[in-house]
């Protein structure tokens, strides 16, 4: 990380980031700038979000930090690439859309002995000899994690609706955290965690549609799986959490949220 001058000038940053490439790069660079590889790029304070296209047909996700002088791309290239440098030159080139991003929440992170003490022993022998564990010697993270996920700290709801909001927002990879959070809710619904599932399917249909995408298609092909997890949340959950969704039904209807047809099917005949 480079440090920041005394002025905060911001123009000269790029300057300064120009440095961390080579010849080859930078030409490669303005070359997938020229032939608009650079797909969208997002403004969010001092932070831009950008996907850019490779040759292969691969996307990529780039952000580039002018506040701490830091770029970062998933691509495979373990030194400043020409997608980092095809940015650089669109956010040059005031080529980017300003947004406004909710602010990052942190996982809530968990000490593994201490997750370990609280885990009844026959728990644990049943999960080491479950084909779960069969064949490893160590506890992998994973895996262990879903097993035990009843056992583990609780995300507040922010936690995945930001989340959420901000990769639909910058159209960064939301459709696999999309698939997690599925992931998640079932996990919960299978240790009766009811309250934990009914707070996940809240913040997906809150950030899609404070995102204005409740006419995703991908994710109204979803929404049949959502609302079956709702219904058997609904069911099954404790009398403090019915009234929960009881009181956010009443919000959706209040706030005409039914006005997507798809959205209102989630919850038709829920009771």
């Amino acid at each position: 990380m480079k440090l920041r001058l005394p002025n905060n000038n911001y123009d000269y940053d790029l300057d300064y980031l120009k440095d961390e490439f080579n010849y080859e790069i930078i030409k490669r660079g303005e070359d997938y700038y020229e032939s608009n590889h650079v797909l969208k790029c997002y403004k969010n304070n001092y932070k831009y979000y950008a996907k850019v296209s490779g040759n292969n047909g691969n996307e990529y996700d780039v952000e580039i930090d002018l506040y701490n002088l830091e770029m970062h791309c998933n691509c495979p290239c373990t030194f400043p690439c020409k997608h980092e440098y095809a940015v650089i030159l669109a956010i040059e080139n005031h080529d980017y859309e300003n947004i406004s991003l909710k602010p990052e929440v942190r996982k809530i992170e968990y000490d593994f002995k201490e997750i370990i003490k609280k885990i009844p022993a026959n728990n644990l022998k049943k999960y080491l000899l479950s084909s779960k564990s069969i064949g490893k010697v160590y506890f992998e993270t994973t895996t262990f994690n879903e097993y035990f996920i009843n056992y583990l700290p609780k995300q507040k709801y922010i936690y995945y609706y930001n989340n959420l909001y901000n990769s639909i927002s910058i159209n960064s990879d939301y459709l696999n955290l999309l698939e997690r959070y599925l992931e998640m809710i079932k996990l919960y619904i299978d240790k009766n965690e009811f309250n934990e599932g009914f707070k996940i399917i809240k913040s997906i249909i809150d950030s899609f549609k404070d995102t204005k995408r409740l006419d995703n298609e991908y994710f109204i092909n979803k929404m049949p799986l959502i609302g079956m997890y709702f219904r058997i949340i609904y069911r099954h959950a404790s009398p403090s959490t019915k009234n929960l969704i009881d009181d956010y039904i009443e919000k959706l209807i209040n706030n005409n949220y039914y006005s997507s047809y798809y959205l209102e099917d989630i919850f038709n005949n829920y009771r």
